[in-house]
């Protein structure tokens, strides 16, 4: 297994990536082996290029509000992993940023999660983080996907075709482990499929009140005792 900085150096030198490497441009993520909370986005924007540093703007502004951390603990690489779906920023398409490549993430995310054994939680922002880590279990629109949240931090194990209920190490919904039945490979880490947190989707946000009335809290309760664990680790 390559380490974490291996995959960066390989990753520079990918012929794919040659003519950002050759304008001095370099692979945008953060990961470190004992990051409990993943963090997997869309690509960098412009901003995130030119100042080396994933999320700092607007964007990450709520994002950080979401989660209830401060900017320290977000670009803390041993308490938070970020994953963008492609580590460059592509330029500006017709309606906004371009995608990510399609064979980007499936190229580089796995020889980086076989590095964060101790993810407790990955959180997915927007469609192409969200198709490509649900695959056929996320719905049909995001809107159906973020609403049905609970499908995917709640799933429950089948075992000799009995439902064994998840311990649920969060500390939230125990009540909700009921309600579910999704065979999971994995029961950690859980999944969160959330709306991408750039300004253009306050009016999204505004239509959809579950966000922030219920689906935003219960982020906030799990990041807090993930990462309050992990504090109580070193006492």
């Amino acid at each position: 297994m390559l380490s974490i900085e291996a995959i960066r150096r390989a990753i520079i030198a990918d012929p794919a990536n040659q003519a950002y490497t050759e304008k001095g441009i370099y692979p945008l993520f953060q990961a470190a082996p004992n990051a409990k909370i993943l963090i997997v986005g869309q690509a960098p924007g412009w901003k995130a290029q030119e100042k080396g540093r994933l999320f700092a703007d607007p964007s990450g502004d709520h994002l950080r509000a979401w989660l209830g951390i401060e900017p320290a603990t977000f670009y803390d690489a041993n308490q938070i992993a970020i994953l963008p779906m492609d580590f460059y920023y592509l330029g500006k398409g017709k309606s906004g940023d371009l995608p990510p490549r399609k064979d980007f993430a499936a190229k580089w995310h796995p020889q980086i999660l076989a590095n964060l054994p101790k993810l407790e939680l990955i959180i997915l922002l927007g469609q192409y983080a969200q198709g490509y880590y649900l695959k056929d279990k996320k719905k049909r629109t995001l809107t159906e996907t973020v609403r049905a949240y609970e499908e995917y931090l709640y799933p429950r194990k089948i075992k000799n075709g009995q439902e064994d209920i998840v311990e649920d190490r969060t500390g939230v919904h125990q009540d909700q482990l009921t309600k579910y039945s999704l065979d999971f490979q994995r029961v950690l880490p859980r999944y969160l499929p959330l709306v991408h947190p750039s300004p253009r989707n306050n009016i999204w946000q505004a239509r959809n009140p579950i966000f922030k009335e219920e689906i935003v809290p219960v982020l906030q309760t799990m990041v807090r005792n993930i990462l309050s664990k992990r504090e109580n680790s070193y006492n």
